[in-house]
């Protein structure tokens, strides 16, 4: 019994994938360094979840902010150096945008459309 504890004690923690913008490839990676400058959550409107307005479209937050590792996004826009990223490019207008609220743990804030 003290051996495994020991054998999990020198493993540690298992690393978790970052979720890294690379504004040149304009895609999210799972390698590299954390990506704060690109995180939403510094930014006023997204402090006063206000909606946004993307493609034409509005959108309000929707839920809490939620991890997706190794989720393919693909950038719709940009908002105040803020990508906006949807899931499925073949959507005209897509039922949810999202934005990266934590690089260092892939923390992402969903947006759902408003109808109207």
């Amino acid at each position: 019994m003290l051996a495994f504890l020991a054998i999990a004690i020198s493993l540690g923690t298992p690393q978790m994938a970052v979720c890294a913008y690379d504004p040149e490839m304009r895609q999210i990676s799972n390698t590299g360094n954390p990506t704060p400058q690109y995180e939403a959550t510094v930014k006023p409107w997204f402090k006063a979840k206000d909606a946004l307005t993307v493609a034409g479209a509005r959108y309000a937050p929707s839920g809490p902010p939620k991890a997706h590792y190794n989720t393919y996004f693909y950038l719709l826009a940009m908002k105040d150096g803020v990508p906006i990223f949807v899931r499925d490019l073949d959507e005209a207008a897509p039922g949810l945008v999202y934005l990266l609220v934590d690089s260092d743990r892939c923390g992402f804030q969903a947006y759902a459309r408003i109808p109207g």
